[in-house]
C-alpha cells in the first residue's frame, strides 16, 4: 500500500532569523577594538614597544619566579635545617636513651649478679650450716651410739659377770648289787652371782654296753623321759641335793657286766631355769659317764657339761 500523502503546514518560525538582543551594538564595538588593536601592532614602533614590555614583563615574572625559588629553596633549606636538628635531636635522644638502658643494662646486671652472689652465699652459709648441723648431728649420734654401745657392752658384761651357771657334782653313795636299786647322791650347784629358779628338771639312768656306745652319744637326751615342773631357787653357796633312785631292781647279769667293763651307765640329766639378770630361759644339760676299774673302782667323768639360753 502507498502511504498518503499529507501535506505539512511550514512553521513560520523557522523563516524568522534568530536574534540576540542588543547583539548589532555588541559585535560593532568588537569589529572596532579589534581594528585598532590591528592597526595599533601594524605600526614597527608600537610592535617594538610591545617587544620591549613583553620583554620586561618577561624579566619581571623571571625575576619573581627566581624569588620565589630562592624563598622555596631558603624554606626548603630552613626545613631541612630544622629537620637536620630534629634528626640530630632525635639521634641525641636515642643515644641517650641506648645509654640509659645500657647503663640500666649494666646495673639490672650487677643488681641480679649482687642478688645471685648474696643467694650462692646464704646457699652456701646454709649447706655449711648444715653440714656442721649434721656433723654435729652425727657427732652426738656417734656420741649417743657410742655410749648405748658402751651400755650394751656394760650390761653384757654385767650379764656375763653375774650369769647363773649350774653344775651337777659329788656324786656319793651310789649303790651299783644286784637286787638292790640303784641309787647315788650328788648335788646341783649355782656358781653365778644370782640366785636362779628352776622350773623343770629331769634325769635318767642308762646301761649302755660299750659297743653301742656310739650310736647312744649321738643323742642321748632323747632317752630322758623322767622330766618334771619344779619351782625352786639355787642360790651360790646353797646347792640342791638330789637323790636319784632307779625303779628296777638290778639284776645278776647287769652287775657283772658293769663291773666287768661290758657294759657302761650314763646318768641323763636336764634343768630349765630363769635368769633373773634378764630374765631370760636358760637350760642346763649334763651327761656323766659312770664306769668301774678295779685299780679305781667308781669313776665319774662329764660327757656333756652346758649351760645356755633356750629364749
Amino acid at each position: 500500500m502507498s502511504e498518503p500523502n499529507i501535506t505539512r503546514k511550514k512553521d513560520k518560525s523557522q523563516d524568522k532569523p534568530n536574534r540576540i538582543p542588543n547583539s548589532g551594538d555588541n559585535s560593532h564595538k568588537t569589529k572596532t577594538i579589534i581594528k585598532r588593536i590591528i592597526t595599533f601592532l601594524s605600526n614597527k614602533n608600537n610592535q617594538t614597544l610591545i617587544s620591549n614590555c613583553v620583554s620586561i614583563g618577561m624579566l619581571i615574572v623571571t625575576a619573581v619566579l627566581a624569588w620565589y625559588t630562592f624563598k622555596l629553596f631558603e624554606q626548603a633549606t630552613t626545613q631541612t635545617a630544622a629537620s637536620a636538628k630534629s634528626a640530630n635531636a632525635a639521634a641525641a635522644s636515642v643515644t641517650i636513651a641506648q645509654q640509659t638502658f645500657i647503663a640500666d643494662t649494666i646495673y639490672n646486671n650487677k643488681s641480679i649478679k649482687s642478688q645471685v652472689v648474696a643467694i650462692r652465699k646464704a646457699h652456701i652459709a646454709d649447706s655449711i650450716k648444715a653440714i656442721k648441723d649434721s656433723l654435729t648431728f652425727d657427732l652426738q649420734k656417734q656420741g649417743l651410739q657410742g655410749q648405748i654401745a658402751s651400755l650394751i657392752e656394760t650390761r653384757k658384761d654385767f650379764e656375763k659377770e653375774n650369769q647363773p651357771y649350774l653344775v651337777a657334782k659329788e656324786l656319793q653313795n651310789p649303790i651299783f648289787k644286784a637286787g638292790s636299786i640303784v641309787s647315788f647322791d650328788y648335788s646341783l650347784f649355782n656358781y653365778g652371782k644370782q640366785p636362779v629358779k628352776i622350773i623343770k628338771m629331769g634325769s635318767t639312768l642308762e646301761f649302755v654296753p660299750k659297743q653301742d656306745s656310739v650310736s647312744f652319744l649321738k643323742n642321748p637326751f632323747s632317752y630322758l623321759t623322767n622330766w618334771q615342773d619344779v619351782s625352786e631357787y639355787v642360790a651360790n653357796g646353797y646347792p640342791r641335793k638330789e637323790f636319784f633312785k632307779q625303779k628296777e631292781l638290778m639284776s645278776s647279769s647287769t652287775e657283772y657286766a658293769f663291773y666287768n667293763g661290758i657294759y657302761t651307765i650314763y646318768l641323763i640329766g636336764r634343768c630349765d631355769y630363769i635368769n633373773n639378770i634378764n630374765e631370760k630361759e636358760r637350760r642346763y644339760d649334763y651327761l656323766i659317764k659312770i664306769s668301774y676299774t678295779k685299780e679305781y673302782g667308781e669313776l665319774w667323768s662329764f660327757i656333756y657339761n652346758e649351760n645356755y639360753d633356750i629364749k
